[in-house]
């Protein structure tokens, strides 16, 4: 159960991780307001910015976070499109998740996915298929 669960992690998480775990199922059906979050976790959006802020982070950067973290999990792991990783973020479209991307990383989806199918340490994978 869901409020169960919440509860347990109410006594051994704190409100960044209690955000994030609730994000994580929320995100696929596109639910990433602060106001549907507090709901699931029972408290007011004032109460679960006030724990965020007493944790040195805000509900933005909570989510930018995760996604960002389950993007480059996504792009590494499956074959996925980018239409298909902006809906399992809770983006509104790809064009959307490619700014956001890019704002996170400097780069975008694709030539992330590219370095990290390479292996490369962070030199431009791009470059090398570009020569012919």
């Amino acid at each position: 159960d869901l409020r169960q669960r919440l509860s347990d992690l109410d006594r051994t998480c704190g409100m960044q991780e209690r955000v994030r775990s609730t994000l994580l199922e929320t995100l696929p059906a596109g639910e990433v307001s602060m106001l549907a979050v507090s709901r699931k976790l029972g408290v007011s959006t004032r109460t679960l910015q006030r724990k965020l802020h007493s944790e040195g982070t805000t509900f933005q950067q909570v989510l930018d976070t995760l996604r960002d973290s389950l993007a480059h999990h996504y792009l590494r792991t499956t074959a996925m499109s980018s239409a298909e990783i902006s809906f399992l973020l809770g983006f509104e479209d790809a064009n959307s998740f490619a700014r956001a991307f890019q704002s996170w990383t400097g780069k975008t989806p694709k030539t992330v996915r590219n370095e990290l199918l390479a292996g490369d340490s962070g030199h431009d994978a791009s470059a090398r298929f570009s020569a012919d």
